[in-house]
């Protein structure tokens, strides 16, 4: 068998881990098809729609940690899978895109090729840390390693590797092994951040994405330093959030207008910058190894730019040759603490359903975060208590990307139960996708609130102009029990309340596939704004319209 590109390609993903590729198969890239059939370790998932073979690759990084791929064609395909790609790359998951494109000597010509685009790289590397596109016929080897090895290593992030039809039967030498690089860490740099912290009177830990992959560091620092440790969204779970020194982001804003020093683990500190606000009389120390997102905004006093699970171990150490007493503050944030969930308690029936949901997924379960209330809600209210238990659609705020995101993540983490919660505006957008879960029998439940509205936008509406002044927000929905089983899917219409909810997940759960619940809610459920915009408290306020709510 002659090696190609299309098998070097194969091989790579083979090498690095991957063992699905989310696809939608096509004519430009019939060539990579067949030399895949020779890699059975190699799994395809066929989706409906190219948004979903992007959004389960990204739900899946999400939820793993690890390198995950997907494939379409070019020009319209590439267009579709971009929101599930761009998503990728706003909550820095390791995605790798195979592209097809059409014959080499066509590309940026406009002669009208079948789902030619002017120039698809230039949309691509938009939202990409690494693009090739194999036009000579002399370098897609090494373009392939150069590309493998950007995707595992240093900050995760999308990396787009471009086809044109022509390539994929080049004849090619075999792979060299593909190597991990990793950023050097600044050790002058660690040793101030030390020194800062070892003299901050009210520190405070603040978690991104990042955080995950040094869960025992990041409890061993939390308790030398007695600091609260705070995820607003992408970092839930890094530190486990029923530990004593874990808060919520509503008490973590308490906390924030007499923090002297703020250790920010893997994060973009953009909430904290932007919105809370900085002064002088606050030390920002950032960890994150994306050079992009390192002191963007200029605001931070030790920037350190590596990996976090290389610098945490040598910023402990620092700490232990520096740190004296330190005032243990568990009884104070134990204070804040039981204030605020007294509030959060009469957010009614939001509170409990999401307690239900905690229990039926057990502490191991993964929770899916689409747009919708409840899921908002679910920020500063559901506990997670393991890395990577909360996948979300970061900055992006993808709406009905949660299906194929939950579909991706319970593909990833066999044996763990994983929901995705939904309003019935979102599960729409890709509820073709239950013919994919269907098909391969993935165990995923979605739960979709049903108020037969684009409710949060009702609510704005209502709230900024008045009843009398909705518009475009009221919708006309299927059966969604019906539509769910004419799949073959197992699907169960909640009675009202929470401990209804808690039996038809149980039931939904006990299945041997996918399966819907619907909880229809005509009662509108209390607004869960109120405890994620909150007000600046240090320096001028710079928050964006909406803080990408």
């Amino acid at each position: 068998m002659t090696t190609t590109v299309a098998h070097l390609l194969c091989q790579g993903m083979k090498d690095v881990g991957i063992d699905h590729l989310y696809c939608l198969p096509g004519v430009q890239n019939d060539d990579f098809f067949n030399a895949l059939v020779d890699y059975p370790e190699i799994k395809p998932i066929a989706t409906r729609n190219e948004q979903a073979c992007s959004y389960m690759a990204a739900g899946a990084a999400q939820a793993s940690g690890k390198p995950q791929a997907y494939c379409v064609v070019p020009g319209q395909a590439v267009l579709n899978a971009g929101a599930g790609h761009s998503t990728a790359f706003s909550t820095a998951s390791r995605v790798l895109a195979l592209l097809g494109e059409n014959k080499s000597h066509f590309i940026g010509r406009m002669h009208g090729q079948l789902h030619e685009l002017a120039d698809q790289t230039a949309i691509v590397s938009q939202m990409s840390k690494h693009t090739e596109t194999l036009m000579d016929p002399a370098t897609p080897r090494s373009q392939i390693r150069t590309a493998l090895s950007a995707l595992i290593s240093g900050h995760p992030a999308p990396v787009s590797v471009q086809c044109p039809l022509d390539r994929w039967i080049t004849p090619s030498m075999t792979l060299d092994p593909v190597e991990e690089a990793r950023p050097e860490v600044d050790l002058d740099a660690v040793n101030k951040a030390a020194d800062l912290l070892a003299d901050a009177k009210n520190p405070i830990i603040v978690l991104g994405g990042g955080a995950h992959g040094a869960p025992q560091a990041i409890v061993e620092i939390a308790e030398m330093l007695k600091a609260p440790v705070s995820a607003l969204r992408q970092g839930k779970g890094a530190y486990d959030e029923a530990r004593p020194l874990a808060v919520m982001g509503p008490v973590a804003h308490e906390i924030w207008k007499t923090a002297d020093v703020a250790l920010g683990i893997g994060t973009r500190f953009m909430w904290h910058e932007m919105v809370w606000g900085v002064d002088d009389d606050l030390s920002l120390v950032q960890i994150n190894a994306d050079p992009g997102e390192i002191n963007r905004r200029g605001n931070v006093a030790v920037p350190i730019c590596a990996m976090v699970e290389d610098v945490l171990p040598a910023l402990i150490e620092a700490l232990a040759t520096r740190l004296g007493t330190v005032e243990d503050r568990t009884d104070h944030v134990a204070g804040l603490k039981g204030t605020f969930d007294q509030r959060v308690r009469n957010l009614q029936p939001t509170y409990d359903d999401l307690m239900v949901i905690r229990q039926v997924l057990g502490e191991d379960g993964i929770f899916v975060d689409d747009l919708t209330q409840v899921a908002y809600a679910a920020r500063y209210i559901l506990p997670v208590h393991r890395p990577r238990g909360y996948v979300c659609a970061g900055y992006a705020g993808t709406l009905g990307w949660g299906m194929p995101a939950g579909l991706g993540a319970a593909l990833a983490s066999p044996g763990k139960r994983v929901i995705t919660v939904q309003g019935d505006g979102g599960f729409l957008y890709c509820a073709q996708e239950l013919a994919t879960s269907v098909k391969h029998r993935i165990p995923h439940v979605t739960l979709v609130y049903n108020d037969n509205a684009y409710g949060n936008v009702q609510r704005i509406q209502e709230d900024r102009f008045g009843h009398n002044r909705t518009i475009a927000t009221d919708l006309h929905n299927p059966d969604i029990v019906k539509f769910a089983e004419s799949f073959g899917a197992f699907a169960i219409r909640s009675k009202p309340g929470s401990e209804n909810l808690r039996l038809a997940l149980e039931e939904a759960f006990a299945q041997d596939g996918p399966a819907i619940v619907e909880m229809p809610t005509p009662e509108r459920y209390p607004s869960p704004w109120g405890h994620i915009f909150l007000p600046t408290v240090r320096g001028p306020s710079q928050a964006p319209l909406l803080a990408n709510g």
